[in-house]
């Protein structure tokens, strides 16, 4: 459901009601969201939204590496 989701662009209103409807808290969905990227079924599902969840977790990497925050990155 949060690939489907996600395929879409939602608003922040359309995840916040996904959430509601699958009894997620809002503050876990980026968490949960970055470990289906993690997962090979998600490629083969969804390869843009998995491609783009994996491309802004490596801009942000790169941020807090050039601020020499990368250990605080790290968890």
């Amino acid at each position: 459901m949060i690939l489907d989701s996600e395929r879409s662009q939602p608003s922040t209103a359309a995840r916040l009601r996904l959430c509601q409807h699958i009894d997620l808290p809002v503050e876990r969905y980026p968490a949960v969201l970055e470990g289906l990227a993690d997962t090979d079924a998600a490629y083969c599902y969804a390869p843009a939204v998995v491609d783009r969840i994996r491309r802004l977790r490596a801009e942000r990497f790169a941020f807090e590496r050039q601020k020499c925050r990368w250990r605080s990155f790290l968890p």
